[in-house]
């Protein structure tokens, strides 16, 4: 265990190379795999003393306790990243930092106040919150998920399953409009697929 960034509080584990986690997908409320899938770490290294250059891979240690936060589409969320994740992987053995470390100095960086992204991210929510106060952000930002195209099948529209993209919409002849008002139709904000413009857009979340 190191301390790191002398006061902030980040508490680093050398994560140790090898080191097996157990993998523990999390589900949205039908059941589906989320994308941002986590794995949850067994919590051994944090006992085990491994020198600092014996790994590139670091944790950030994950106590017990809930992240409370107001989704402005889904309301009162409380999330707790140790149950869902353990300790947060920070960079990986290759030395290559993770998507939940970029994102939330990304945000701080660019002093971005509401997140707008999709609802399979909302399970990242919390420890996002809880890192970014450990790297000294005093108010996290606002987060809206919106909802997400899928599939009959129930999975997420997905360019690597071959679903089509909106460069196969448009070069069919269908004009944006008709794009978003088969979206928002898909995603439930509308009954039929009616042309919808994008200034129109704000009032289905109104």
């Amino acid at each position: 265990m190191i301390d790191a960034k002398a006061g902030i509080g980040l508490r680093l584990i050398e994560h140790a190379a090898g080191e097996e986690t157990r993998a523990r997908h999390e589900h949205d409320r039908h059941g589906r795999l989320n994308r941002d899938d986590c794995r949850v770490a067994s919590g051994r290294c944090r006992t085990r003393a491994v020198a600092p250059d014996a790994t590139l891979a670091r944790r950030v240690r994950m106590e017990p306790g809930p992240e409370c936060f107001d989704d402005l589409r889904l309301g009162a969320r409380v999330q707790d990243p140790d149950a869902q994740c353990g300790d947060l992987l920070l960079r990986d053995r290759l030395g290559q930092w993770t998507y939940q470390f970029a994102v939330v100095v990304d945000d701080m960086a660019q002093q971005v106040d509401v997140v707008i992204r999709g609802e399979d991210l909302l399970e990242s929510t919390g420890r996002q919150i809880r890192l970014a106060r450990l790297l000294g952000r005093e108010l996290p930002p606002r987060f809206f998920h919106h909802p997400l195209i899928r599939n009959p099948s129930g999975a997420k529209l997905s360019k690597t399953a071959g679903d089509m993209g909106l460069r196969e919409l448009r070069a069919a002849g269908i004009s944006p409009a008709e794009v978003l008002g088969r979206a928002a139709m898909l995603v439930g904000l509308q009954d039929e697929p009616r042309p919808v413009t994008a200034a129109e857009l704000p009032g289905f979340f109104r």
